[in-house]
């Protein structure tokens, strides 16, 4: 019983003394005068946590980002609500999901959250070329462009059956799936914007794309990934919506 209490205590102290010297090591990164000593280090690095060093350069740009000093300003509010009076928000389901916004679909084991993308995937894809389509109940602006729906951890057949059971039938279109991608390759995600340009990415789930690639959820490489992840939703206007288990 006591070493069950003692490793309750010391586990929380274990990961603040690791994220602590990750982020020490980070910094050290910076300082590298030679590109070669910084590069080995960075193999070192990356060695040493079993992380890809594309993940150790990104944490390294979010690093120097974090210790600049930003530009601090008071904004009135008046001038700021006029603002967003005169440019109302634009939406892709009104009331519910705007353009560029990321939505965090979250509920126990079983409770239907496949199910419920699958429906505003197939409602959203309806509503492409102008058709007036609703998704539970809220309208969604009709436009161009259609869904990418990422889904790593559900055979394509059950996924095909499922848009069946709700009525999609060849010909609908709009609706592109991607079977085999990972949170570290944002690359490819940002080249499918460009290509397909959806208006809605569903990713099913956030463990299925961060998993494979050797990533804890609660690590700090995660946060960052899925940052980086919102923020291109953002430079694209794409709206997004992640499932969590």
């Amino acid at each position: 019983v006591k070493h069950y209490v003692l490793e309750k205590f010391l586990k929380p102290l274990r990961r603040e003394v690791r994220q602590t010297r990750f982020d020490l090591e980070i910094k050290a990164l910076l300082l590298y005068e030679s590109t070669y000593d910084q590069y080995k280090a960075m193999m070192e690095m990356s060695i040493s946590y079993s992380m890809p060093i594309n993940s150790i350069r990104i944490c390294m740009e979010r690093m120097k980002a974090s210790m600049r000093t930003p530009d601090v300003k008071a904004e009135l509010l008046d001038d700021r609500i006029l603002t967003s009076i005169n440019q109302p928000k634009e939406w892709l389901i009104k009331g519910l999901l705007g353009k560029g916004k990321t939505l965090l679909l979250n509920a126990k084991a079983k409770a239907g959250k496949s199910r419920v993308a699958t429906q505003l995937a197939y409602d959203l894809a309806l509503a492409v070329g102008g058709n007036k389509s609703e998704f539970l109940g809220y309208e969604i602006e009709p436009g161009d462009g259609g869904v990418l729906y990422i889904h790593p951890d559900e055979d394509k057949s059950d996924l095909d059956a499922r848009f069946l059971d709700l009525g999609y039938r060849p010909g609908i279109g709009g609706i592109h799936t991607v079977a085999d991608w990972q949170i570290t390759q944002l690359p490819a995600l940002e080249k499918m914007l460009e290509d397909k340009k959806p208006r809605l990415v569903i990713i099913d789930s956030l463990f299925a794309v961060s998993h494979p690639a050797g990533i804890e959820e609660k690590s700090p490489e995660f946060g960052v990934l899925v940052a980086d992840l919102v923020l291109l939703m953002q430079k694209y206007q794409t709206a997004c919506v992640m499932i969590h288990h």
